[in-house]
């Protein structure tokens, strides 16, 4: 995969104990409005992130959406 695209900074997620990413923004559990602020969240969806210090993108088509 890394050949074909930069999957950097995408945050991944376990299935099937392994890590793997999301091609489309995973379901939302909870309020749309979970996030005061931009801050820790996806930059395209907003989508609230883990690790936002490691991840800007909850998955894949928010990355190539730029």
């Amino acid at each position: 995969m890394k050949k074909h695209m930069d999957c950097s900074q995408i945050q991944p997620y376990r299935s099937n104990k392994k890590l793997v990413l999301p091609q489309t923004p995973l379901p939302r559990f909870g309020s749309k409005n979970d996030s005061a602020n931009d801050e820790g969240c996806c930059e395209i969806c907003k989508r609230t992130l883990r690790e936002p210090d490691r991840h800007r993108y909850c998955c894949i088509s928010c990355k190539e959406s730029l």
